[in-house]
């Protein structure tokens, strides 16, 4: 599979060194962070139709998602626009996920376009992602691989390409191996999506503690620590963005680690010192990276702070 991961990067050539280059990793990816219906088009039902989108979207919004649904089912039988029913279907396939109803989510997004209930582009290109996401969240990790592929090839411009090489890397970095970490990982980045932080650090937890070092154990560390920056805990992040240059020093998620360590530094915690430290060890020990380059930005930004301030 590695080689089909590759292949695929290169026949597309667009927009994946980051995700390819040695030592660089997004560890935050599109759907984890934020839902595919937030990028929905501006298309908006008026009158009583349009008032069961707007409490469909603030109950997504506020983390309930079974509420939501039955709002966005009940807009779906009503009269509606293309754009506005593409909206609808994009906003229910995600609330249908975040409740980890995977079937039926995974039935949605495969009808509504091939059965012609939309033929709205942007929702096609989105429902398309999000067909190998529900695969990837249920733990289905060949068949999401498969759906990321198919949607690569036919959406060679898209604004997900990024994320779904990523999620390919992580799938092929843990083939072969036992897939219940990597299935774990998946679930805990459901449970951040869907507003249950505690819920995915127990997982992380019991990922991190599996004495096998799984393969996904790093991506589970730097995860953990981005939940623990979320939740303003950021001496606690800092500190488990240095364990992984402790516990996996061979990992391509040390720099962006280390990156976000001297940004919390810099930014969150005041010490600029600090933050220096971290952005010299960057540029110095990956050279030609672009995490190097970011650190280079950061210590003229400081270094400017700092002249500003005399």
């Amino acid at each position: 599979m590695r080689l089909a991961v590759r292949a695929v990067a290169l026949v597309l050539g667009c927009c994946v060194c980051l995700a390819c280059e040695p030592g660089v990793r997004r560890t935050d990816t599109a759907l984890a962070a934020k839902p595919v219906a937030e990028r929905a088009s501006a298309g908006a039902p008026t009158g009583a139709a349009g008032a069961l989108m707007r409490g469909a979207r603030q109950d997504f919004e506020a983390g309930r998602f079974a509420a939501a649904s039955d709002k966005l089912e009940e807009l779906l039988k009503r009269d509606l626009g293309q754009v506005e029913r593409a909206d609808a279907y994009v906003l229910l396939c995600e609330s249908k996920l975040r409740q980890g109803e995977f079937a039926p989510a995974e039935s949605l997004a495969a009808t509504a376009g091939t059965t012609g209930r939309i033929s709205h582009e942007a929702a096609l290109e989105r429902l398309g992602f999000l067909r190998a996401e529900i695969l990837y969240f249920s733990g289905d990790a060949k068949r999401a691989s498969d759906e990321y592929i198919s949607f690569l090839e036919d959406n060679l411009e898209s604004r997900f390409l990024n994320d779904a090489v990523e999620r390919l890397l992580l799938i092929d970095e843990n083939e072969g191996s036992n897939p219940e970490p990597l299935a774990a990982y998946a679930k805990a980045e459901l449970a951040e999506s869907a507003g249950a932080p505690d819920s995915a650090l127990a997982i992380l937890d019991g990922i991190l503690r599996d004495p096998s070092s799984p393969p996904v154990a790093d991506d589970a560390l730097a995860k953990k620590a981005d939940i623990l920056r979320g939740m303003r805990k950021l001496s606690e992040a800092v500190t488990q963005y240095r364990l992984m240059e402790v516990r996996f020093p061979q990992s391509r998620l040390v720099p962006g680690c280390k990156l976000k360590i001297a940004g919390l530094y810099a930014e969150e915690l005041g010490e600029k010192e600090r933050a220096v430290s971290e952005c010299e060890e960057i540029a110095k020990g990956f050279p030609g990276t672009s995490y190097a380059v970011e650190a280079r930005a950061l210590l003229n930004k400081l270094a400017g702070a700092g002249r500003g301030a005399k």
